[in-house]
């Protein structure tokens, strides 16, 4: 979809050249009558209201987005602008996203970020199944993968805490792809990783508190200290 928008204003931006063009030379003239332009830019975008449904998503113009848990019940001001979505709460500017279009052919488009949700789905994974953006949840194709994989192997209770489990970890660790790619060899050698020994290789290291050594001062020191009046 950014590449068509991209397309559109490249054809836009040479019509209009070919048509300044072929009136430079009235426009040079009339260029000395001119003001300068206003310090501030014209509005270029709409406002509406809308409320974060308890799945944690907004729907606007046939499109849900995800946003951030903390956000559930809130009702938001959102700035519609060309390429992207702002949201405030109140005056306090929370979230941009990228905007989304649906085309005529589709009813509705989902743009979904795990990393909104995945902290309220980790309280809950069992809501993962029966989740209507399911799909959409996992951020690609590999963790499809490995949820079909778990979900064939594994209860289902079982599949769902995996796969949950796996996306907290790259979302806390910041190891999406690495994470990925360590549980697909694992399935490929068909020994499927523990979430234990996920999160021991991927969490960060905790630092080694230094070492500080406390010396008692001695009784005579005080009474050095006090001139030796009571010794």
């Amino acid at each position: 979809m950014a590449a068509k928008t991209s397309s559109y204003e490249d054809v836009v931006s040479e019509l209009i050249e070919r048509r300044n063009r072929r009136v430079r030379d009235k426009y040079l003239v009339e260029q000395r009558q001119l003001q300068a332009l206003p310090c501030h830019t014209s509005v270029n975008y709409s406002e509406c209201y809308v409320d974060v449904t308890r799945s944690s998503t907004i729907a606007l113009k046939r499109v849900t987005y995800t946003v951030p848990s903390r956000l559930i019940g809130k009702r938001l001001l959102v700035r519609v602008y060309d390429e992207c979505l702002v949201l405030y709460l109140g005056v306090d500017n929370v979230l941009e996203l990228e905007r989304r279009y649906a085309s005529k052919g589709n009813a509705h488009v989902r743009s979904v970020n795990y990393q909104h949700i995945i902290d309220a789905l980790y309280k809950k994974p069992l809501a993962f199944r029966h989740s209507q953006i399911r799909d959409d949840i996992l951020p690609n194709d590999n963790y499809r993968a490995i949820w079909r994989h778990v979900d064939e192997h594994l209860a289902a209770d079982d599949a769902c805490y995996y796969i949950v489990k796996l996306l907290y970890l790259a979302h806390r660790y910041g190891c999406e792809r690495q994470l990925e790619q360590y549980v697909l060899d694992g399935m490929a050698q068909r020994q499927l990783p523990r979430l234990r020994e996920c999160e021991q290789l991927f969490m960060p290291a905790a630092d080694t508190p230094a070492h500080v050594v406390v010396l008692q001062h001695s009784l005579e020191g005080y009474n050095q200290l006090l001139g030796g009046q009571h010794a």
